[in-house]
């Protein structure tokens, strides 16, 4: 757990990569020379593994760990302050969440984009909703955002903002 958040990446990395390979959690875990309950908590994100423990449960699912250290892209460089240090560091899963409930297009504004948000601060995102949409898919959405990020989420959509504010939201966000 960092910064009050669960960094679930490595787990979900892991998780996907048994689901592929059909194995079981007891079967990585005895490949791997582990128990299964340290498989459970690697998956869930309860515990995160070291690059090499990583690299060894993947190479027990007939997969081989690769890194490599990636620029950021520019326009993520003005979030810099520790909430936007988070969202930074947690984009891609806040995209892939997004995509599960039918928003796309996740847009950062206010105070996070400028760097001046506070630690604990909430974060406004503007997205576009599929139309196909349910209304549970809105609160089901915010809340994993919430656990993914550790502070407050705010969503809203292009049809939530006047034009005014819509034109500003425009031209402040910045995109995941």
């Amino acid at each position: 757990m960092k910064n009050g958040a669960i960094d679930v990446r490595a787990g979900r990395l892991l998780a996907r990569t048994r689901q592929q390979a059909d194995l079981t959690q007891a079967q990585v875990a005895a490949r791997a020379g582990l128990p299964q309950s340290t498989v459970s908590a690697y998956e869930s994100g309860r515990r995160q593994p070291t690059l090499p423990m990583l690299s060894k449960l993947l190479e027990a699912m007939g997969s081989e760990l690769t890194t490599a250290a990636v620029a950021l892209p520019e326009r993520l460089l003005p979030l810099s302050g520790p909430v936007g240090l988070r969202l930074r560091r947690h984009r891609h899963l806040i995209v892939e969440a997004a995509a599960g409930y039918g928003a796309e297009n996740v847009r950062v504004l206010g105070a996070v984009t400028r760097g001046e948000d506070q630690p604990g601060g909430q974060i406004e995102l503007l997205v576009d909703e599929n139309p196909a949409a349910t209304p549970v898919d809105r609160p089901a959405l915010i809340t994993e955002l919430e656990e993914i990020l550790g502070v407050p989420v705010k969503m809203l959509t292009p049809r939530d903002l006047s034009h005014d504010r819509r034109t500003g939201a425009e031209h402040e966000a910045i995109a995941l």
